[in-house]
């Protein structure tokens, strides 16, 4: 008989502790390494701590800690350099949890990246992912605490409404950079201490580091500017932020190119800095060392014939400044699209009172102007001029086109004011587009077109969502300032008559009833019984299941439907006539005698009205004029015993 015995795990003892690699560091790095790890320690204990604890903090958290970690899983298979300040775009989540969530999310949140990292994208030394952590999460807790205890509280409290969007993302930019400068900074202290030949210079101040840096420090600051209005902007975020990283990555791709890629051996630039990392390394660990030199006979014959064919260059995209402008035009665009798309919208459909076919109708002509502008740009402007002058008349149209449309007023005609203001727009971004797209990917290597082509998308769909944003929040806080300690006016105006100035008082009301009785002045309004073939003749009593009511709205003017019966709440009926916002208070009759007003929609989770004729919609809510009456009587207001002039 044999006897076999499985191996045994090693237990943890003071001698496997001796041998971990952090105490063949340099003193002074050892000490600086473990100070660090200590400092975060103590800071998440305190944070801790101090943190009022939300139970719906923990959906955000997770939520933006599965972006980042999506982000480490996308990339996972890149290899990048050792020993090297890498940039992975990590920072713009760290900074969303960081201003979104008090400091302690921040300070938990590199742990699980971290060990995610290590498990499923490299293994490295523990004491260096430890230090990661520590560096990360004192970096990004010292920007929650100065955003949180500093800024926050002087732009809510000091600053005037109007500027308080201007003053958030002023914050944000300075709770990025002061993360930022501890984070990196904590980490050339390692690399120095570690590596004394390391050059800061060429770790931080390089070309492609402060590219890199701000770079990520903007984008940052934009994308956590977007979750700050409404978490939704992570639709947009995500693909967004992990399209920039692969951009962001292409030249530590490119240095990656490691193997000749005919003979399959290190390339002359990767020896020489595998060489360098090493030898850098050893005299950081105090460590002897031997090298091996290996000497192949024939190796220039070797060189000549495989590698050389081959070539070791490799080209990556180079952005020129024509490149960039076309991005950073093709982006402003977007802005002022959507914004216009929203903005007027709004104004055609509740203002002008056009139905959503009428405003899509509406927009035609700037589709117009866009497709013959773009046109002509590309086929005969743009080989002779180039795209510089498209792209700077284009930016120009759009500008006047914005100013031109900011002049508007409810009296503003479609044919006077709004349409000569699309014809404009479309112009100026026909002359966008055409240049825009061309030069973005013009001189690109075939192997880099789709980067540069998605960096097209990419920038549109930024200027789009945050301009939306940004724009929304703007409009949201110059319309409180306006408001801001202004009593609302009992005087009413005639919407298409402003000028006239008041014509009534609203002399009494009831909100839960939706009613408000106004007295008109006589010298200015004239009662008359039937408006466009609108007639009323009396009051009538509730309609029962069947009957056809109709209205007369502001919005969808004159529709009937059938009569479904009493509403939900007391003193409502529920019909099937079309309505749309503007057309709340609107008459509502049956055989021209009147029953009730249009108070709003059933549902709105059913389709709204688009043709008045189709009843293809949600129904109506109407408030019965009876219950309406019955309130103004019993309480002897102004409007007792009213009755509608007879026709």
């Amino acid at each position: 008989m044999t006897v076999t015995s499985a191996m045994r795990r090693p237990r943890w003892s003071a001698a496997s502790v001796r041998r971990w690699p952090l105490w063949s560091l340099a003193p002074a790095a050892r000490a600086y390494v473990l100070a660090t790890i200590l400092a975060a320690a103590a800071f998440a204990v305190l944070a801790a701590w101090h943190t009022t604890w939300h139970l719906s903090q923990v959906p955000v958290f997770l939520l933006l800690l599965a972006c980042s970690a999506a982000m480490v899983e996308a990339t996972r298979d890149v290899k990048l350099s050792r020993d090297t300040m890498t940039r992975d775009l990590q920072e713009v989540w760290y900074l969303s949890i960081a201003l979104l969530l008090p400091p302690i999310y921040v300070l938990l949140a590199p742990i699980p990246l971290v060990v995610m990292k290590q498990l499923r994208v490299r293994r490295n030394l523990i004491h260096r992912r430890v230090f990661s952590i520590a560096s990360i999460g004192l970096g990004y807790a010292a920007a929650s605490v100065e955003f949180h205890s500093g800024i926050r509280p002087l732009i809510d409290g000091s600053l005037s409404t109007g500027a308080h969007a201007v003053g958030l993302l002023a914050g944000i930019v300075a709770a990025a950079i002061t993360g930022w400068l501890v984070n990196v900074w904590l980490v050339v202290g390692a690399v120095k201490l570690t590596s004394p030949t390391a050059r800061i210079r060429a770790l931080t101040f390089s070309r492609e580091a402060i590219t890199t840096d701000v770079t990520v420090t903007c984008l940052a600051s934009l994308v956590t500017l977007g979750l700050s209005v409404t978490l939704a902007a992570l639709v947009v975020a995500l693909p967004v932020v992990l399209m920039q990283k692969r951009f962001l990555m292409h030249n530590q791709l490119v240095a990656e190119a490691r193997t000749d890629a005919k003979t399959g051996l290190l390339n002359a630039a990767t020896w020489h800095r595998e060489a360098s990392t090493e030898l850098s390394r050893i005299r950081g660990y105090w460590s002897p060392t031997s090298l091996a030199i290996i000497d192949i006979d024939h190796f220039k014959l070797v060189n000549d014939t495989h590698g050389h064919l081959a070539g070791d260059r490799v080209l990556r995209v180079v952005a020129d400044r024509v490149r960039g402008g076309s991005y950073l035009a093709l982006g402003i665009s977007g802005t002022a699209l959507f914004a216009v798309f929203l903005f007027l919208t709004y104004y055609l459909q509740l203002t002008k009172g056009f139905s959503p076919i009428e405003t899509g109708l509406a927009y035609l002509p700037m589709t117009a102007g866009i497709v013959v502008s773009a046109t002509l740009a590309n086929n005969i402007l743009l080989p002779k001029v180039g795209p510089r002058p498209l792209l700077v008349i284009g930016m120009v149209l759009g500008a006047v086109a914005l100013a031109w449309f900011a002049q508007l007023d409810a009296d503003s005609s479609y044919a006077g004011r709004v349409l000569p203001g699309l014809v404009v727009l479309g112009i100026g971004m026909g002359n966008i587009f055409a240049p825009g797209l061309s030069s973005a990917t013009y001189g690109v290597d075939p192997a880099d077109a789709g980067v540069a082509s998605a960096m097209v998308n990419t920038m549109q769909q930024v200027g789009g969502s945050i301009g939306t944003a940004l724009l929304s929040s703007i409009f949201a806080s110059a319309v409180a300032s306006f408001a801001k300690g202004k009593p609302p006016s009992p005087q009413v105006a005639a919407e298409a008559a402003q000028n006239r100035g008041a014509l009534g008082t609203m002399v009494a009301g009831n909100d839960t009833l939706d009613y408000a009785v106004i007295r008109f002045d006589p010298a200015k309004v004239a009662p008359v019984a039937n408006y466009n073939g609108f007639e009323i003749n009396g009051i009538g009593p509730d309609p029962a299941f069947g009957q056809i009511a109709c209205k007369q709205g502001r919005t969808t003017g004159n529709s009937c439907g059938v009569t479904w019966g009493m509403g939900q709440d007391p003193g409502t009926l529920v019909m099937q006539v079309c309505g749309r916002p503007g057309d709340s208070g609107g008459p509502v009759t049956v055989d021209n005698l009147l029953v009730g007003m249009i108070h709003g929609a059933f549902s709105d989770n059913l389709p709204t009205c688009v043709i008045k004729y189709i009843p293809l919609h949600t129904p109506a809510v109407v408030m019965s004029i009876n219950a309406d009456l019955a309130d103004i009587n019993a309480k002897h207001r102004p409007g007792s015993g009213f009755s509608p002039l007879p026709g």
